[in-house]
């Protein structure tokens, strides 16, 4: 038994040293490191790409409902969406949350209604027509 053993290991040894290892996953060249960088780039890019857009979809979605509260004659509070709803919406932190509606606020997208603390919200920018 420990002759059989011990020939099943050296051949696994033998048989392993022998296999060659796709040294390109392990050992990426400058070439290849970069292509994967710029993948994992665009990738992050159109993940936030598409998280802002849900936002501006909601905004959208809500002003809509507002509107047509307003031709009822009712309302409901604060039209717009908040720093926590951002949160629940997408599942994010809150400094992303603040990351992507800033990046909105610059983009000339929507506008924060307050300046700080719990009664600020953002609506969507008006568009001259």
């Amino acid at each position: 038994m420990i002759v059989v053993g011990s020939l099943g290991i050296i051949i696994g040894v033998y048989l392993a040293s022998k296999r060659k290892v796709n040294s390109t996953f392990l050992n990426p060249n400058e070439e290849e490191l970069e292509e994967r960088q710029k993948a994992s780039h665009d990738a992050l890019e159109k993940r936030t790409d598409d998280r802002k857009q849900r936002i501006l979809e909601f905004l959208q979605e809500d002003a809509e409902q507002q509107k047509k509260l307003a031709a009822c004659d009712i309302s409901i509070g604060n039209e717009g969406i908040t720093r926590e709803e951002v949160e629940d919406l997408l599942d994010i932190s809150t400094g992303t949350a603040l990351k992507y509606l800033d990046e909105l606020e610059e983009e000339g997208l929507v506008i924060q209604v307050g300046e700080s603390g719990r009664g600020v919200y953002y609506t969507l920018a008006e568009k001259d027509i």
